[in-house]
């Protein structure tokens, strides 16, 4: 067991390095732990940085040591012996289940184990049929079911010494208390088993140039492509630009599954129950550790902090290769971040709150990384207003450690591919005929900017200063074939109204024509006083991708401060 000293001195560097990254670590949910829980953490497993970052972490927000298991491979030399310090353990531990289940049965430490097994650096988990698979260095397997044998032994030893504690003269208790190191069996009956699952995203991924790279490569002889992938991915992660969102699900309560009436018998209470188990721990509860297997792979994935990238990933995916309009790309890409967020349960990062920012050919910051990344591997070239996509490459097992530097894209859109209802819509929006995409973006737009405008006459309608609701309402006319588009901005102070009329004449020549609301205008002077240039402006943008969906020949012309705003637009 780690010492006292150990463990302090391993807090006071845990609290160094995690002082030097610059990461945006932000964690969720902690409200969920409560003081009667024995845990046992499930995490997703992407970089080396989880093992020692995470049990950091937590142990901030819940006052604990976090235990962990970590690779066998990691215990060489300094490194090893820090590790030890803090408590993680060896996944070759020929004693590890003992000291899992003892330290759960006492409920002094939480662990943190990764069901993966090891680093998933591909992201993909799931099979054609939908089931988890991982990889692992001899093909592909399920995830480890360990975390979910030791809860549930864990359970059973604690309901079995609650029988002993029952028993008239506690018959074998003393005994049951001297293997699991217990004083006494209190502490042990006030806690419950649960299994937490944890999910880990980090946004965004990317694997480039780093300061970490640079000083390995400066003192180390000879590093592997290998090695040079992870400090690219490891460095890259710490940057102040990343955010590193760990999420917490609902707790798992084991105990549940051991209450199925095909456990009955062995959970009556008896005197060698526990003698029984440890002889043949694995022959038992096979069907509740996988039922427990399945729930908490489902649920930490579930957790995934869903981000633009997943978004523009998965559309990139699913279109064919060959060329489409860039502005084509993001109106899907519009689309699906839109309906992604109305979707319910999911956590969504902010870069989600952007996709407004995609209806323009101006610059969107995230939109335009992900382009970035996306020529830096070959995936996609952007020629003026063309993107050509080329074709997707063929992955195999040779790929697995180096695949983060080569086609991070592939890794972004394989981290959603087990939340079945997020990709099932980007699916649809990624497929659907492009008549349909423009159609259903204009629907959206035009009925946003009508519900807006009878929302804000509403609300600040003045029958003194008012005017009738046709004076300020936005107006749209659309010829059956439109020989272009123009945009009509009216001046301050005044309404669509003013520009109607030019609207109409243009629309008899067979232009479609929006005519702008500038928030605020056509309702009071109380809610003109409420906004500024940037609402006019994002009025502006409205009517402008409303026409854009119907014709590349656009013009954007308005009346005096309207001028104004149209020239900026």
């Amino acid at each position: 067991m780690p010492s006292t000293v150990a463990l302090t001195l391993s807090k006071w560097v845990l609290d160094l390095a995690t002082r030097l990254i610059k990461a945006n670590v932000r964690l969720h949910n902690t409200e969920r732990l409560t003081d009667d829980m024995a845990v046992v953490f499930v995490v997703n497993h992407f970089t080396r940085l989880e093992t020692v970052l995470l049990p950091y972490v937590l142990h901030q927000h819940t006052g604990k040591e976090i235990w962990a298991l970590a690779a066998a491979e990691l215990f060489v030399g300094r490194i090893g012996e820090f590790l030890e310090s803090t408590g993680t353990v060896s996944t070759r531990d020929p004693d590890r289940d003992t000291r899992i289940v003892r330290s759960l049965l006492n409920g002094e430490h939480p662990w943190m184990i990764f069901p993966e097994g090891a680093m998933i650096k591909d992201k993909h988990v799931v099979n054609a049929r939908g089931e988890f698979e991982v990889y692992s260095g001899n093909g592909r397997r399920p995830p480890h079911t360990g975390p979910a044998a030791l809860a549930l032994r864990a359970e059973f030893y604690r309901h079995k010494i609650g029988c002993l504690h029952a028993r008239p003269g506690q018959q074998g208790l003393a005994q049951a208390l001297e293997k699991f190191a217990l004083d006494a069996a209190e502490p042990a009956l006030a806690k419950r088993t649960v299994i937490v699952p944890v999910n880990v995203t980090y946004y965004p991924m990317r694997a480039h140039e780093n300061l970490l790279r640079r000083i390995a490569e400066r003192y180390a002889d000879n590093l592997t492509p290998r090695a040079l992938e992870e400090l690219s991915v490891e460095g890259t992660t710490l940057a102040e630009d990343t955010d590193i969102d760990v999420t917490l699900g609902d707790p798992i309560d084991v105990r549940t599954y051991l209450n199925a009436p095909e456990y009955a018998a062995m959970m009556a209470c008896g005197l060698n129950d526990m003698d029984d188990l440890e002889r043949d721990p694995k022959s038992l509860f096979q069907e509740a550790v996988q039922q427990v297997a399945r729930r908490y792979m489902t649920a930490i994935y579930r957790l995934t902090t869903l981000n633009l990238d997943h978004v523009l990933a998965a559309i990139l995916r699913r279109r064919p290769a060959g060329r489409f309009s860039e502005s084509d790309f993001r109106r899907r890409a519009y689309l699906g971040a839109r309906r992604v967020r109305a979707l319910p349960g999911y956590r969504c990062h902010k870069s989600l709150d952007q996709y407004p920012e995609l209806l323009t050919e101006e610059p969107c910051p995230p939109y335009d990384d992900f382009l970035a990344l996306c020529d830096r591997e070959g995936a996609l070239r952007r020629r003026g207003a063309t993107l050509i996509k080329n074709p997707p490459r063929i992955h195999d097992a040779a790929d697995f450690h180096l695949v983060r530097t080569r086609d991070m894209t592939y890794v972004i859109a394989n981290e959603i591919e087990p939340l079945a209802e997020v990709t099932d819509t980007l699916n649809h929006v990624a497929r659907a005929p492009r008549c349909w995409t423009a159609r259903r973006l204009r629907e959206i737009l035009w009925g946003e900017d009508q519900h807006r405008f009878e929302e804000d006459y509403a609300r600040y309608y003045d029958p003194a200063l008012s005017k009738k609701p046709d004076v300020g309402r936005p107006f749209f006319l659309r010829p059956l074939w439109p020989r272009g588009g123009v945009l009509l901005v009216h001046g301050y102070m005044a309404a669509p109204l003013e520009v109607r009329s030019l609207g109409e004449y243009l629309y008899t020549r067979g232009y479609a024509v929006y005519g702008v609301r500038l928030r605020g205008h056509g309702t009071s002077p109380v809610d003109l006083a409420e906004t500024g240039w940037e609402d006019w402006y994002a009025s502006i943008t409205n009517g402008y991708a409303v026409l854009r969906s119907l014709t590349d020949h656009l013009v954007c012309c308005g009346f005096s401060m309207g001028g104004l705003m149209a020239l900026l637009a």
